[in-house]
């Protein structure tokens, strides 16, 4: 269930979906869900995620969280033809049992420009 949260987030982005984004990711910061809405319909033609690695870790005294570990690439195609801009990094995802599925609480990366 978890890294198919990681998948829906994954696929939130290749679909440029702020809406799917929420989904799995419902404490999304404001400003990044502003940012990402005018990438997704304004700035890029394509959108792209991917991640390396991913190690989960339960939380031994609550059975409905858990982190996600893992290296992360966030990566803009830009409509103008430009070389694509990305941002790679090693990120964890505090994760969270919400019913049957699992969601994103928050996300922090150690990010590198690329």
């Amino acid at each position: 269930g978890i890294l198919g949260a990681i998948g829906r987030y994954q696929n939130a982005y290749r679909e440029r979906s702020v809406k799917a984004l929420k989904a799995v990711y419902p404490g999304l910061p404001r400003e990044m869900e502003q940012q990402l809405g005018r990438a997704f319909s304004r700035d890029c033609r394509a959108y792209d995620f991917a991640y390396l690695n991913p190690s989960v870790a339960f939380t031994p005294d609550d059975p409905t969280a858990a982190t996600v570990t893992a290296l992360t690439t966030y990566t803009c195609q830009p409509r103008s033809g430009q070389a694509a801009a990305g941002v790679s990094g090693q990120e964890v995802f505090m994760m969270r049992k919400a019913g049957d599925t699992w969601v994103i609480e928050r996300a922090l990366m150690d990010e590198r420009a690329r």
